[in-house]
């Protein structure tokens, strides 16, 4: 066994190979010549030099921050593809590759999920735009073989005589005082090297280009299809990115043909023009679009986030918007095309009129800890709700919708006049777990209330609200199809306001994955046929 432990703590320390990679370096010092870019000695004058000739999988070029490259920009095509296990990537220096960055000399107290550090003692060495990391955080070791990139650096939003704040809260490793501070490259530009300048008309332009790595660089311009273009690329993804644009025109990122499987990881996108200021898609984009831990700042004239085209499944993590000028057609997230799907996790939307939809398609939101609450939950759709504004299905803990001996939060389900159970697009699905089961027979259990018996003219039906069990039925042949075993009891609404409950009783022929969900689907009569739910037990 020593010897065992012994082998791989060598192996540890040998690094990856990635087969024909080089590093390139590139460095925006003003007149600086165009060299090979195989040294930080001789590096790129500009990106154009890497990106605009044949690169491949695993190259990447590391660019000197602080620093800006803002005369002579054209638009930045690329030529190349990596692969999803090489990408081709543009970084900025992580790594201090040329030695320029610098640790606080004051030390910090630190918390998780705090947008704020309290420093030692008074400090002016930090400024508004650096990044920073939580020295412990992030080893400093890169080599031609292996790519460190720090996942917890941040860009300072303010600063004061005894701390500094973050666009975004830590979610770093270290806790508690005395924690010194990686500043990456004092400068006054701020840390991200800077292409291009706010009201310059160039982009970066990733037209059928797969599997590119950019992070750590501040993209700037005005270009109406976006100041970046992903047109048919794959495998792209964005971290570390400030979007910039001049406060009145051009789109922050463009989706405009064909699939795209992209990646927005703590990006900051600001300065964007009205009915543009964050991701906008063309009618025939599908794909996915992932983006978590983020801003997308309207800045008071921007008039929506991500409407989407064609089937789009959007993950948001944490979505931060300021307040829009009031009243008119503003809105955080606009849905302009059909079939959409979109997931919003913890995300905070700051204008009056939060979700807009520009089209009768089926498409759905759902929301989970809805404006940062974390026992907030909701669903809009359109199919079985009226448009896109319509909230289905919401969490609440209003007094006397919780019931006693049950959790913490119920489930309100709000239908409409297109609630139906006709087909799946009206039916609203209330909730769906999967459970891990033996052969065992068990009960599941689900319980209502509605708050008002003239609420309802005429009860739902056991075809109309029902509980119900997926499982596998055959216990040798396990290509067979799953069971599925409906609830047959019924709701008395329109004679009683206490809690009433279903159940259905499920015995597996395999081990394996049940999957237990409930379902509404009667049509909303003249009361608001409003009901309440508490989750299912298991008997």
């Amino acid at each position: 066994m020593k010897k065992l432990l012994i082998i791989f703590a060598f192996l540890a320390l040998v690094p990856l190979a990635k087969v024909d990679a080089t590093a390139y370096y590139v460095s925006f010092e003003t007149d600086i010549v165009n060299g090979n870019g195989l040294a930080t000695t001789t590096p790129f004058n500009n990106l154009d030099s890497f990106t605009e000739v044949a690169r491949s999988a695993g190259d990447i070029a590391f660019v000197r921050r602080g620093y800006a490259s803002t005369t002579n920009v054209t638009d930045l095509n690329f030529t190349s593809d990596g692969t999803i296990a090489n990408p081709i990537i543009i970084s900025a220096d992580y790594d201090n590759l040329w030695n320029d960055f610098a640790s606080s000399t004051q030390t910090y107290t630190v918390a998780v999920a705090t947008s704020t550090f309290t420093a030692s003692a008074a400090q002016s060495e930090i400024i508004v735009g650096e990044w920073v990391y939580v020295n412990g955080d992030c080893a400093e070791t890169y080599n031609s073989t292996s790519l460190n990139q720090c996942e917890f650096a941040y860009e300072v939003s303010a600063v004061a005589s005894t701390s500094i704040s973050f666009y975004l809260p830590y979610k770093g490793n270290q806790t508690g005082a005395g924690h010194t501070l990686r500043i990456l490259s004092q400068t006054t530009l701020g840390s991200n090297p800077q292409w291009n300048v706010a009201t310059g008309d160039f982009q970066w332009n990733f037209d059928t280009d797969n599997f590119w790595l950019v992070k750590g660089i501040d993209i700037r311009g005005t270009d109406v299809n976006g100041s970046v273009e992903i047109d048919s690329s794959d495998g792209t993804f964005f971290e570390d990115i400030l979007f910039t644009g001049d406060g009145s025109t051009a789109v922050c990122v463009f989706f405009t043909d064909d699939g795209s499987n992209t990646i927005f990881k703590k990006i900051r996108c600001s300065g964007y023009g009205v009915g543009n200021s964050g991701f906008n898609q063309s009618a025939d984009t599908y794909g996915t679009l992932t983006v978590q831990d983020s801003i997308i700042d309207g800045n008071g004239v921007g008039d929506r986030f991500l409407p989407t085209a064609n089937p789009t499944l959007a993950f948001v993590n944490r979505f931060i918007r300021d307040s829009f000028i009031g009243g008119n057609t503003q809105d955080d997230i606009g849905i302009a095309g059909a079939g959409t799907k979109n997931i919003y996790r913890n995300v905070i939307l700051r204008s009056s009129d939060e979700v807009k939809t520009f089209t009768t398609s089926p498409s759905s939101l759902f929301f989970e800890n809805h404006d940062g609450n974390i026992l907030s939950s909701q669903q809009n759709s359109i199919g079985a709700g009226v448009n896109i504004n319509t909230i289905l299905l919401q969490s609440t803990t209003t007094s006397p919708v919780i019931r006693s001996g049950g959790g913490a939060t119920s489930i309100q389900t709000i239908p409409t006049t297109n609630t139906t159970s006709i087909w799946d697009f009206n039916k609203i699905k209330l909730f769906e777990y999967p459970i891990y089961t033996n052969t065992t027979s068990k009960t599941y259990t689900m319980y209502a209330m509605s708050t008002s018996t003239a609420a309802w003219t005429t009860d739902p039906t056991a075809s109309e609200f029902w509980l119900q069990c997926e499982y596998w039925a055959h216990d040798t042949n396990a290509t067979s199809t799953r069971k599925i075993k409906k609830s047959t009891g019924v709701f008395d609404f329109n004679g009683s306001t206490a809690w009433q409950s279903i159940n259905v009783t499920c015995q597996p022929s395999q081990t394996g994955i049940n999957y237990v969900s409930a379902w509404y689907a009667k049509t909303k009569e003249a009361g608001m046929n409003e009901v309440f739910m508490c989750l299912l037990i298991l008997q």
